[in-house]
């Protein structure tokens, strides 16, 4: 029963449904879940055997095949994941309407954590990556005016479209 109880809950989290994972829900997500399997099964299969094809030619280039089509497939199964959670309807809210305010505020909390959260990784994440290919050293990276604003704008663009993609979700 426990494990139950947390597998659920890491369902409705990763997918962003906040209401009770009633049999509907919970049936439309397994739904998705099997065509995911099958779908990132075959993906496997395939790309393994095309990278190793490509790898009887050149390493580089299996790897660089490896990663792309791994970033990608990430970037389509996230879209996809959403999209389907969308159109399901899995995650709306019903909100009282003298509970909306306090369910936006706590919403703007969590799109504010999100979008500061992104942005120190980002920062965090050009620091590391400027140290580890020796291309500046660890305090020229740290100064670096550039990756400030830039970790200041992805966090905030992220921040804003993770409150607008909240707002949506409410009934």
């Amino acid at each position: 029963m426990k494990n139950n109880k947390r597998a659920n809950f890491l369902i409705k989290r990763f997918h962003g449904i906040e209401d009770v994972l009633d049999e509907y829900k919970e049936s439309q997500v397994n739904r998705f879940g099997n065509i995911a399997f099958i779908t990132l099964l075959s993906y496997l299969v395939l790309s393994t055997f095309i990278a190793y094809l490509i790898y009887l030619i050149s390493l580089k280039w299996a790897f660089i095949f490896i990663i792309t089509s791994n970033t990608l497939l990430w970037f389509i199964s996230l879209c996809v994941g959403a999209w389907f959670v969308r159109l399901k309807q899995l995650d709306q809210l019903g909100v009282q309407s003298d509970d909306l305010p306090s369910v936006k505020q706590r919403y703007l909390k969590r799109a504010w954590g999100a979008g500061i959260g992104l942005g120190i990784g980002i920062y965090a994440l050009n620091i590391i990556l400027d140290v580890i290919t020796g291309a500046r050293p660890f305090y020229a990276s740290i100064g670096n005016v550039s990756y400030i604003i830039t970790a200041l704008f992805v966090g905030v663009v992220f921040g804003g479209c993770t409150y607008y993609w909240y707002l949506r979700k409410l009934k």
